[in-house]
């Protein structure tokens, strides 16, 4: 029997979720790899779990547990989802309507732990087969088809189709 690609596979995330994960991510500056909360409550915001450093001789386990407090951090606090409005709120912007909180994209880094002012959040699924680099591209102009002022909603659709436009359109594109 055929095996599936996925199977083993590891790939991209649109968002993470943290009822599964916690809210913890892996944070890079370049050289250092660190542990870090995401603020979706007070307590996660404190500045205790923010440039938690690892140093790579224990396992990722030891370190999650390491950096909530032993296990004494409430189970609660660590899986809670943050939401910036309530699940039955009528909001008057449609864009408010999907919280975007978790989401993978690019966003400024407001934190004196890193040098950096711009940050990416890349949720990933590990699997079996693990890559050995990711590579993150920037693009100075959007990459994808604009249909805002478009006859119609596939009037574009030709221009991003094949791998060459993927190439023309994003990879041709990239600064360094």
């Amino acid at each position: 029997m055929a095996e599936n690609l996925f199977d083993k596979a590891s790939y991209s995330l649109v968002r993470t979720n943290p009822k599964l994960t916690a809210n913890v991510k892996l944070v890079s500056d370049g050289t250092d790899i660190y542990l870090e909360s995401f603020s979706a409550n007070t307590r996660l915001s404190s500045q205790k779990f923010k440039a938690f450093k690892v140093d790579g001789t224990s396992t990722y386990d030891q370190d999650v547990f390491r950096f909530f407090d032993f296990g004494k951090f409430p189970i609660e606090a660590a899986y809670e989802i943050f939401q910036e409005y309530e699940d039955d709120a009528v909001l008057s912007k449609y864009g408010n309507q999907y919280e975007m909180f978790y989401c993978a994209g690019t966003r400024s880094v407001a934190s004196t732990s890193y040098p950096q002012s711009l940050g990416t959040l890349a949720p990933l699924w590990l699997n079996e087969q693990i890559p050995n680099y990711f590579v993150i591209f920037r693009l100075d102009n959007p990459a994808a088809v604009n249909n805002f002022r478009a006859a119609s909603e596939n009037a574009n659709t030709a221009s991003a189709q094949t791998s060459i436009d993927f190439s023309k359109n994003v990879l041709e594109n990239c600064v360094s």
